[in-house]
């Protein structure tokens, strides 16, 4: 059978190419439909529909919120993004039951006969940035150095998978802007289930590694995301979470985010929230700083009183300095995370390595590529010190998704590989973790 399977792979090194991948490619946007060009203080609101109108994909829309300043042609200067996941009554499909055709915003009218679109407004974060007149603050000095936020709003259906989120971020998003997206500050909130995906989203290891911040607001979690949440349960058992059958959901969060110290976790719940019990927030920062070890590895902010489920016009105004023990807001609070290990745009995924006796098929894929130069087979016996074992030269410039093989014949025993992609301006990035065990 060892003889079959190196017959069968001749060529010890090899390339495939599959499938494009269509408009979503390096040299050229996303084909998409402007519905409003805001000007608001601080930078523009730009107000799209069918931003990834993908037909398995149910993620249409999008709010997004440039700076000052900013512009496509300096690819020197990189900005922080905040994604910001929309609540339950901001979601594309209830536009029948509301139908807003009417933006009235500093004594200017804007009309569309988009409702779904207009409704992208109403999302707590992108309200704030257009309606307060003196402006919302999201320019920030850290370090001695000037930090402007981006800001993307995504409009999906309620029952969108967090893949999806994921695949409108990346496929789209990442590749509209990635010449000015500062991919070590990438930082998550959302409200009511938004702030539910913002959590969920760190369930999955690759996507984790993605992301320096995350603050649920108000979450409207289940645990582990199950749809009988609130089906007559007490608090103490809507946060009985079993590990043993969730894989993503509470437990996959959990150990990403002891995994990823780098993370900054802050949770922004009202003590006295009628949708979701205090209780679940409570439950996920206790865990955590219990399986980190670190008493102070999850923020937790409780404010008492007549906030029931409404806790996010509090959280999102920078005058509200309750992070930090009651130093900083929620956007300076997130510059305090950078993640160093984030992969960058579109990098090295699918990472599978295959093992018949001594010999090891070790392949990954690329979904595009731009001005990369070659990739570093690395393996480990411990998961920590990785050595080359052989490079291989990368396709450079492609709007095709790519698949990369490569032949390593070793002794049989357990170890780790990862890929290192290296572009042309000697910048690098990382794949995932693969482990082959011995006899597999």
């Amino acid at each position: 059978m060892i003889w079959r399977f190196i017959h069968h792979f001749k060529v010890v090194l090899s390339i495939l190419w599959i499938a494009t991948i269509g408009d979503h490619c390096y040299g050229s946007r996303p084909v998409q439909k402007l519905e409003f060009k805001i000007p608001v203080k601080g930078g523009t609101i730009y107000l799209y529909s069918d931003s990834y109108a993908q037909p398995d994909n149910d993620c249409k829309n999008s709010l997004e919120f440039l700076p000052e300043g900013f512009n496509f042609s300096d690819t020197v200067q990189k900005y922080p993004v905040i994604i910001y996941f929309a609540g339950l009554g901001e979601q594309w499909q209830y536009y029948d039951a509301f139908k807003p055709k009417l933006i009235d915003i500093n004594e200017h009218r804007y009309e569309s006969g988009n409702p779904s679109v207009v409704k992208l407004m109403r999302h707590p974060l992108p309200n704030y940035i257009f309606r307060k007149k003196e402006g919302l603050k999201l320019s920030y000095n850290k370090d001695s150095t000037e930090y402007k936020f981006m800001v993307l709003s995504i409009q999906c259906l309620r029952t969108t998978q967090v893949a999806d989120y994921d695949k409108f971020i990346e496929n789209y998003f990442f590749v509209k802007y990635k010449d000015k997206i500062d991919f070590s500050r990438v930082y998550l909130t959302g409200m009511s289930i938004g702030g539910g995906r913002a959590l969920e989203y760190l369930a999955d290891s690759a996507r984790a590694m993605k992301i320096a911040g995350t603050v649920p607001i108000a979450m409207g979690s289940e645990c582990p995301y199950t749809p009988t949440f609130r089906a007559g349960l007490t608090d103490r058992e809507q946060v009985t979470c079993d590990d043993t059958t969730s894989n993503g959901g509470y437990h996959g969060i959990l150990t990403n985010l002891v995994m990823n110290p780098q993370i900054g976790v802050g949770f922004f719940h009202g003590e006295t929230d009628e949708a979701v019990p205090v209780s679940v927030p409570k439950t996920y920062v206790a865990e955590l700083n219990r399986r980190s070890g670190d008493p102070k590895r999850a923020t937790g902010i409780f404010p008492f009183g007549g906030m029931h489920n409404d806790s996010w016009p509090r959280a999102f105004d920078d005058k509200n300095m309750e992070f930090e023990k009651s130093t900083q807001n929620l956007y300076r609070w997130l510059l305090n995370f950078k993640n160093h290990k984030a992969p960058g745009p579109l990098p090295v995924r699918s990472l599978v390595v295959q093992s018949a006796g001594n010999i090891e098929m070790i392949t990954w894929e690329t979904p595009t590529e731009r001005n990369i130069a070659h990739f570093e087979i690395q393996r480990s016996l411990d998961g920590t010190n990785f050595l080359a074992i052989g490079k291989m030269i990368a396709r450079g410039n492609t709007c095709q998704r790519s698949r990369y093989e490569f032949l390593y014949k070793q002794p049989n025993k357990a170890a780790y590989y990862r890929i290192l992609m290296i572009s042309k301006d000697g910048t690098a990035s990382y794949s995932p973790t693969a482990k082959v065990t011995a006899g597999h």
